[in-house]
């Protein structure tokens, strides 16, 4: 049996141990964040004394929570909701520190580390804790939006709240000379009240247009920022016939058409 556990260690990482009692435990492990950015955290595990293997796992959580160390060790947590990473290293006295990057992690957001190690007869110590909180040094982007009618939505890629200056829409007459060259004919400014923002995405319905109208939204730097206050960059956007494509709209931004 102790042949078939060492194996099954050599191949597969910590195996199921019971939990000893105190006197038994490992020591613990010391958990460093050495560097935590908008998107990646580097941190060390250093065992306390000998070990047989540690282990370790990064949760997305506000607040710590309790972690079982049997499952813990044994990497039973990996795939669990909120669980971006698990792992495990052999202890060795070359190995005795590990150092762990850990990549695309959301900006402005609080994570729990956990941590646990064996003795070298396989009994598992207490869970080590420690929390970091990534930056966020970069503004949001608008990456993509839907439009259906006079609505629209548009998409960023990190969470917006409303900032400062009016949004607008350019309208665009069909079979105008205007359109051939990208040049409104009119524009309206969309009311506060017909703009809601819901995490990533921004809903703007724009009143006031002509019926089968082409139209552009329009908005000034600032007009939406993140929770860091890190503006979004200004959006111009227009409506041109495409050169290649015969009474085709082409948006340069963000555009639709208004029901006719």
């Amino acid at each position: 049996m102790l042949a078939l556990a060492v194996s099954c260690e050599t191949m597969y990482g910590p195996v199921q141990t019971p939990i000893a009692s105190d006197e038994k435990k490992a020591d613990g492990v010391e958990i460093t964040v050495t560097e935590a950015k908008d998107e990646s955290v580097i941190f060390t595990l250093a065992p306390k004394a000998e070990s047989a293997y540690y282990s370790y796992m990064v949760h997305q959580a506000n607040e710590a929570v309790e972690v079982d160390a049997q499952s813990l060790y044994s990497g039973a947590y990996k795939g669990k909701a909120g669980v971006v990473k698990t792992g495990s290293f052999k202890w060795t006295a070359e190995t005795a520190v590990s150092t762990v990057a850990v990549n695309g992690l959301n900006p402005n957001t609080t994570y729990q580390i956990y941590a646990v190690a064996a003795t070298p007869m396989g009994f598992v110590g207490q869970v080590a804790n420690a929390s970091f909180k990534t930056s966020d040094t970069v503004a949001p982007e608008l990456v993509d939006y839907e439009a259906e009618d006079n609505v629209v939505t548009l998409i960023f890629n990190e969470s917006v709240v409303r900032g400062e200056g009016a949004l607008t829409a350019g309208i665009y007459a069909m079979n105008s000379a205007e359109i051939e060259t990208g040049v409104a004919v009119g524009s309206v400014t969309v009311a506060e009240e017909n703009i809601v923002v819901a995490g990533n995405n921004v809903t703007v319905t724009v009143a006031g247009l002509p019926a089968g109208a082409f139209y552009a939204v329009n908005f000034p730097e600032g007009a939406f920022k993140d929770p860091s206050n890190n503006k979004a960059a200004a959006l111009e956007s227009a409506v041109a016939y495409g050169q290649d494509t015969e009474w085709e709209p082409d948006y340069n931004g963000v555009g639709g058409r208004n029901a006719t």
